[in-house]
C-alpha cells in the first residue's frame, strides 16, 4: 500500500509540474507578445514623431504620378554617394507618417493611402539596385521597415508585404561598428514585421555587441569613435552610431530587450562626440569626409537632437548630457585634441600609423581632403569662422599645416566630366611619433612628426587658457613644390588689424615672424568634397590667410608663432611677453609659460632647464605635478628627473597606451 501511495503522490506531483510548466509557458507566450506589441507601438511613435509632415505629405501626394513614380526623380541615377530613387522611399515614409499619425488631417485618408501603395508597386515593379551595396543593404531594408511598420494597417489586405520582402531580406548580421548596428536594425525591423521574437532577440544581441569599447572599429576608451579601421569617424558613422543607439533605447524601451548596460555608448556621447561642436557646429576636422554645404550645422543639429533625448531616456546623466565641455582632452586612439574654454575652442589633428588619415577618394567624397588630418588647428570664438568656407579653402594651405603646394586634383567645372586626381590614396599614416599629453583642465601639448609627400617636420602645438603655441622644427623639403606653413585660413570677418610680427582679426590675435597676410576674395567649388553633387557648385568667399612661405629645397627650416583667441587689441603689442621659447630643434621642443608651467616635446632623451628624460616623450610640468605621455605608444617607462630627484613614471599599455600619466613632484 505505501508503495501505491508513494506511486499516486509523484504522479500528482508531476501532473502539478507539468500544469506548472504549460501554464508559465502560456504566460511567457503572452509576455513575448505583448513586448513585441510594446515594441511596435515604440517603433510606430517614434517613426511618426520624426517623419510626419504634413504639407509636404499633401505637396508629394499631388506631385505623384499615375505610375507611382515622381517626375523630378532620376531613377536611372547610379551616384554612389547620393543615389537619387532612394529620394522615393524617403517621400513615401513621410506619406505613410501623415496616413498612420491619429493626429493628422490625413489620418486613415483613402487618397493618401492609395498614393502610397501606388508608390510602394512602382518600386518593386522597377527594382532598382545600386551599384553602392550600402544603398541596397543598409538604406532600402531599413526605409521600407519604417514604411511597414508605420503602415500596417494599410498594407494587411495586400500582397505588397510579400512583394518587399525579398528587399527586407537584403539585411543579414555581419560586419563591424555602425555597419553591423544597421544591418542589425534592417533584420529588426523584418522581425517586428513577421512577430519573430527570435529574430528580434537575435538583432538585440547584435546591437548590444556594439555598445562596448573596441581595440580597432566602434568606441574607443579614449572617448572617439572608429570606421574602417583605427580612423577618426566621428561626424559620419559616428554620427550615425550616436544616432541609432539613441533610437534604440527608444525601441526597445520597457521591453525585454531594453539595453541593460550602456555605459561605453555613453562616455563617447559625454567625452567624445560632445567636444567637437561648439556654438551651432561640428569642427571640420572631426567630420570626416561628407563635408558638403551647411553640413557642419546639420551634423551639430543632428548630434544634439539625439543627446537631448538621452538627456531625457538615460535620465540619471540629464545634467552631463546638458552640460558644455571646458577644458583639454586628448583622444590618445584617434591623435587628436581639442582644447575649450568658456570663450573659444581649438583642436589639432594628426595622424600616424596608429590613427589613420581621413579616408579620401570614398564613393566620390573628399576629393581634396588628403591633407585634413596633417596638423590641421582650428580656433572658433562665434563658430562662424570655418562655416561653409571649404568650398573656397586652399587645400594645400590648411590651417596650421606645413605642406607644399601640390596640386590635389584637376577639375573644370561647369561639366566637369571628371576630376582628375594627383595623389594615391593613403590607407595608414606615415609618422610613429605622434600624440599628446593633456592635464585634463588646462594644458595640453600634441606632437606631429610629419614625413610626406617630400615634406618633413617636427610640428609641435601648446595649449594654455589664454595661448596656443606652435613651433616647428626640422623642416625638409625634397618637394617640386614650394612648402608653406599655414597660421591661419578662415572667413574673413571685418578689418585686420596688424603691427610688428603680429595681426589681430575677429576678436583673435596671432605673433609671429615671416608672417604674411592674404585678405580677399578666393573662388572655389563644392563638388570635389561630395560625391553626391551632380554637377558644379560654384562658390566665392572672402578669405583671411596667414603664411609663413618656406619656399623650395628647404633645408633646417622652422617657425614659431602664437595664437591668442581671448585677447584685447591693445594688448596685442605686448603678447609675445606671455611665454618663453626654451628650444625648438629636432631634439626638443618646448615653452615657458608666464605661470611658470613648461611644456616640452622630446624627440629624443635630453634635457631642458632642470628636467631630464631617458627617451623621446611628451610631458607638462607643474608647481604640482608631473604629466607624462608616449607618442609612440610603445614605451613602458620613462626616468625622469627633475631638480636631481629622479621619478620612474610606469606607462599604460594595450589599449591604454599613449594616455597620459600624472604623478606628483
Amino acid at each position: 500500500m505505501k508503495i501505491f501511495h508513494v506511486i499516486i503522490l509523484m504522479f500528482f506531483m508531476f501532473f502539478a509540474m507539468s500544469c506548472h510548466a504549460a501554464n508559465m509557458s502560456r504566460k511567457n507566450k503572452q509576455s513575448v507578445m505583448e513586448d513585441l506589441k510594446q515594441l511596435k507601438q515604440n517603433c510606430c511613435l517614434f517613426m511618426r514623431q520624426k517623419y510626419f509632415n504634413y504639407q509636404q505629405s499633401l505637396n508629394l501626394m499631388s506631385s505623384l504620378q499615375s505610375d507611382g513614380s515622381w517626375k523630378d526623380i532620376d531613377y536611372k541615377c547610379q551616384n554612389l554617394s547620393y543615389w537619387s530613387p532612394a529620394t522615393h522611399l524617403t517621400r513615401l515614409r513621410i506619406m505613410t507618417a501623415a496616413w498612420s499619425s491619429k493626429n493628422s488631417p490625413l489620418y486613415h485618408s483613402s487618397e493618401l493611402g492609395a498614393a502610397v501603395k501606388r508608390g510602394i508597386e512602382f518600386w518593386v515593379k522597377e527594382k532598382r539596385y545600386s551599384k553602392n551595396w550600402w544603398w541596397n543593404d543598409i538604406f532600402v531594408p531599413m526605409t521600407l521597415g519604417h514604411i511597414f511598420i508605420m503602415g500596417e494597417d494599410l498594407f494587411k489586405d495586400t500582397s505588397l508585404m510579400q512583394s518587399v520582402m525579398p528587399y527586407l531580406e537584403q539585411a543579414k548580421f555581419g560586419m563591424t561598428g555602425q555597419n553591423r548596428i544597421w544591418l542589425a536594425k534592417g533584420v529588426l525591423f523584418k522581425a517586428i514585421l513577421t512577430n519573430n521574437d527570435k529574430l528580434v532577440e537575435q538583432a538585440a544581441k547584435e546591437m548590444t555587441a556594439e555598445i562596448v569599447y573596441s581595440d580597432c572599429e566602434g568606441i574607443r576608451v579614449d572617448g572617439s569613435f572608429h570606421q574602417h579601421g583605427p580612423q577618426l569617424q566621428f561626424g559620419n558613422y559616428g554620427l550615425s552610431y550616436l544616432g541609432n543607439i539613441t533610437v534604440l533605447i527608444c525601441y526597445f524601451a520597457d521591453t525585454r530587450w531594453a539595453f541593460s548596460e550602456i555605459a561605453p555608448f555613453r562616455d563617447m556621447v559625454l567625452n567624445g562626440m560632445k567636444w567637437t561642436l561648439w556654438r551651432d557646429v561640428m569642427d571640420i576636422s572631426a567630420q570626416g569626409r561628407q563635408i558638403k554645404q551647411d553640413s557642419q550645422k546639420e551634423k551639430n543639429k543632428n548630434i544634439r537632437n539625439s543627446i537631448a533625448l538621452l538627456a531625457e531616456k538615460d535620465s540619471d546623466f540629464a545634467a552631463e548630457y546638458l552640460q558644455e565641455p571646458v577644458g583639454n582632452k586628448m583622444f590618445f586612439n584617434s591623435d587628436y585634441m581639442i582644447h575649450r574654454t568658456k570663450n573659444f575652442y581649438a583642436s589639432f589633428r594628426a595622424n600616424s600609423v596608429k590613427a589613420y588619415p581621413v579616408e579620401t577618394y570614398i564613393i566620390g567624397d573628399n576629393l581634396l581632403g588628403r591633407y585634413l588630418s596633417d596638423g590641421v588647428m582650428q580656433i572658433m570664438r562665434s563658430g562662424n569662422e570655418y562655416f561653409n568656407v571649404a568650398g573656397c579653402w586652399e587645400w594645400n594651405r590648411l590651417p596650421g599645416t606645413t605642406l607644399p603646394a601640390m596640386p590635389l586634383v584637376k577639375y573644370n567645372p561647369p561639366h566637369a566630366p571628371e576630376v582628375k586626381i594627383f595623389t594615391p590614396t593613403r590607407v595608414k599614416g606615415e609618422s610613429v611619433f605622434t600624440g599628446g599629453v593633456s592635464d585634463n583642465c588646462k594644458y595640453g601639448a600634441m606632437v606631429y612628426s610629419m614625413n610626406l609627400d617630400g615634406v618633413k617636420a617636427e610640428k609641435a602645438v601648446f595649449f594654455a587658457d589664454d595661448i596656443i603655441i606652435a613651433l616647428g622644427s626640422g623642416i625638409e623639403s625634397d618637394s617640386p613644390y614650394p612648402v608653406a606653413t599655414t597660421v591661419e585660413q578662415s572667413l574673413l570677418c571685418g578689418k585686420v588689424e596688424q603691427g610688428e610680427n603680429w595681426f589681430y582679426h575677429n576678436n583673435i590675435g596671432y605673433s609671429g615672424k615671416n608672417i604674411s597676410l592674404f585678405a580677399g576674395k578666393r573662388k572655389g567649388d563644392w563638388k570635389p568634397l561630395w560625391g553626391g553633387y551632380k554637377k558644379s557648385v560654384p562658390d566665392e568667399k572672402e578669405i583671411f590667410q596667414l603664411t609663413i612661405e618656406h619656399g623650395k629645397n628647404v633645408r633646417n627650416g622652422s617657425y614659431e608663432y602664437a595664437i591668442y583667441p581671448d585677447i584685447k587689441l591693445n594688448d596685442m603689442p605686448n603678447a609675445v611677453k606671455s611665454y618663453q621659447v626654451l628650444a625648438n630643434n629636432e631634439t626638443v621642443q618646448a615653452i615657458k609659460l608666464k605661470n611658470g608651467i613648461i611644456m616640452a616635446i622630446f624627440h629624443k632623451q635630453g634635457k631642458i632647464a632642470d628636467f631630464v628624460t631617458d627617451s623621446a616623450g611628451a610631458f607638462i610640468i607643474t608647481d604640482e605635478k608631473i604629466f607624462s605621455a608616449d607618442p609612440t605608444q610603445k614605451k613602458h617607462v620613462f626616468n625622469l628627473t627633475l631638480n636631481k630627484k629622479a621619478y620612474k613614471i610606469l606607462l599604460p599599455t594595450g589599449r591604454f597606451a599613449g594616455q597620459t600619466v600624472a604623478v606628483a613632484r
